[in-house]
């Protein structure tokens, strides 16, 4: 949530669930897709989108966004 709130993406208010059926809608129903997209965004969320010290401009998201 928090990643995605920072971008804009979803509210800082809904809850995991429905930020999970944002993405689980949006992508084809294969569990290794999902397995990946889950183990990319924790990662981003450890070790560059922090809650104290985000690394905003690290962020592969925000490149992304500003193409």
């Amino acid at each position: 949530k928090r990643i995605f709130s920072r971008h804009g993406y979803i509210s800082k208010d809904v809850d995991y669930h429905q930020a999970q059926d944002l993405f689980s809608s949006n992508l084809p129903p294969k569990v290794k897709l999902f397995n990946e997209y889950h183990a990319l965004i924790v990662a981003l969320g450890k070790n560059l989108c922090k809650t104290k010290t985000p690394m905003c401009n690290m962020c592969p998201i925000r490149r992304i966004k500003n193409v």
